[in-house]
């Protein structure tokens, strides 16, 4: 009898050091089903929603709290595939719309979003073919890629002053959008600004188009194919470029891009054979794999330094042909998206207290890379920026640091020693990370490379 008790208490033990783990991890904890809706428990004490015991339900409406806590996050997946979903209300205490929230709901027509959502993740609701109009609150500051693609119904959308960043193709494949029209634009926005985004133009014979004074974002594909474009002028309104924003634009000779723009999407200006000349300004901080490829700059082989081609202050790509030891022209400001992407002949790279920024991909399968120093300037470096740098084993971040990509130091299985110049304030997702912890060079390898590398890490 004693041994059963022990071997019972012995299973309780772990599952309760089962489920300390999964908080410490920041992994919701389900915590039980109410009226069809599974509630998990969040680390902050919080809940978050998701579908539970059937998906029958036609008409759901989300409650505020759960065992007196706030329900704060509708969980990633939470409706997908749900068939006969057909309305939703979300209240007020809501935070968060989680990616493939409400994906390929095909019967899905209402939506109310309540007025504390900050962001809206990616394909939220994407395929979602029977909706036909969405009030997007003031609180909302950011709308995920894919959000509403394919949502082939779709014929209103109300965007707000608040947002401050929409993904790649979030309104792609809504055939039925009624658009905001200005001076050959078509856009979308609010009563207070009808012109947030630029989706696309009217007259696709124009020559020449100049963006309103107050539009924020150029969508995905805006001007995509439209070869008798020979200028376009960007106001200093605009916040981000987004992919194939100018693809093909053939006839298109130089551009300028205001100081305004802090990021420019992949293939944005890809295949623009006549663009030769290109300004980009000190604020860009982010610019995407293929952003201009195969432009007229591109193809000049005038412009590669030694295999590596520069736009200004800003480290375009490289040629993996590139082998030994490269140093960072001096000034640079950003490394671009996937920069040194499979250079499996590099042995290091010094990078000078210029740059800023480290873009996703970065040095993603440098597998000879054995050691890089990140200067104190660099202030992010992208999701899986040094992924498969298989030998690379010493690693030092400089202490202006404040964001890591998930998956940056992944799969660098030679990785022993991670020295963090600033090792205070450290979050992995929602999970804090110990100063001390990241104080020995190789816990904080341990950390980057598998314990927490799937999570994005920031510092505050």
């Amino acid at each position: 009898m004693k041994n059963k008790f022990l071997k019972v208490f012995a299973i309780i033990l772990a599952l309760m050091m089962m489920l300390m783990a999964f908080a410490s991890c920041g992994m919701p904890i389900f915590n039980g089903v109410k009226e069809g809706l599974a509630f998990y428990l969040l680390p902050d004490g919080t809940y978050g929603v998701k579908l539970g015991t059937t998906k029958y339900m036609e008409n759901i409406v989300i409650p505020a709290t759960y065992n007196g806590k706030a329900v704060t996050q509708i969980l990633p997946k939470a409706f997908q595939d749900a068939d006969n979903l057909k309305s939703i209300t979300i209240p007020d205490s809501v935070t968060s719309i989680g990616e493939d929230a409400f994906y390929n709901c095909s019967k899905l027509m209402s939506v109310t979003i309540g007025n504390s959502v900050t962001s809206i993740g990616a394909r939220a609701f994407l395929l979602c073919r029977s909706l036909t109009s969405v009030t997007i609150p003031d609180s909302v500051t950011s709308i995920g890629e894919d959000a509403f693609l394919g949502c082939s119904s779709l014929t209103s959308v109300t965007i707000p002053d608040s947002v401050m960043s929409i993904g790649e193709d979030a309104f792609s494949g809504c055939s039925n959008l009624k658009y905001n029209e200005y001076n050959n634009g078509k856009y979308l926005g609010n009563s207070r600004n009808p012109y947030i985004i630029l989706v696309g133009v009217i007259d696709t014979s124009a020559t020449s188009f100049t963006i309103s004074n107050t539009t924020k974002f150029i969508h995905s594909s805006a001007f995509r194919d439209r070869s008798s474009f020979t200028s376009v002028t960007i106001p200093d309104s605009v916040t981000s470029i987004g992919e194939r924003a100018f693809y093909d634009c053939d006839s298109l000779t130089s551009i300028t891009i205001p100081d305004s723009v802090t990021s420019i999407g992949e293939d944005a200006f890809s295949h623009c054979s006549s663009l030769t000349s290109v300004i980009i300004p000190d604020s860009v901080m982010s610019i995407s794999d293929g952003a201009f490829y195969n432009t007229g700059y591109y193809n000049n082989e005038s412009n590669w330094e030694n295999g590596v081609l520069y736009i200004g202050k800003y480290l375009i790509e490289s040629k993996n042909t590139i082998t030994g030891a490269y140093t960072v022209k001096s000034g640079t400001n950003v490394i671009a998206n996937s920069a040194f992407e499979s250079c499996e002949n590099l042995t290091s790279v010094t990078i000078p207290d210029s740059v800023k920024s480290i873009g996703d991909y970065a040095f993603r399968n440098c597998s000879s890379l054995t050691s890089i120093t990140i200067p104190d300037s660099v202030k992010s470096i992208g999701s899986s920026a040094f992924y498969y740098c298989s030998e690379l084993t010493n690693v030092t971040i400089g202490n202006s640091v404040t964001s890591i990509g998930h998956y940056a130091f992944s799969s660098c299985s030679s990785l022993t020693s991670v020295e963090f110049k600033n090792t205070e304030g450290w979050i992995a997702d929602s999970t804090a990370i110990s100063s001390a912890d990241l104080a020995n060079t190789s816990t904080a390898a341990t950390y980057l490379e598998s314990t927490y590398c799937y999570y994005d890490w920031t510092r505050s």
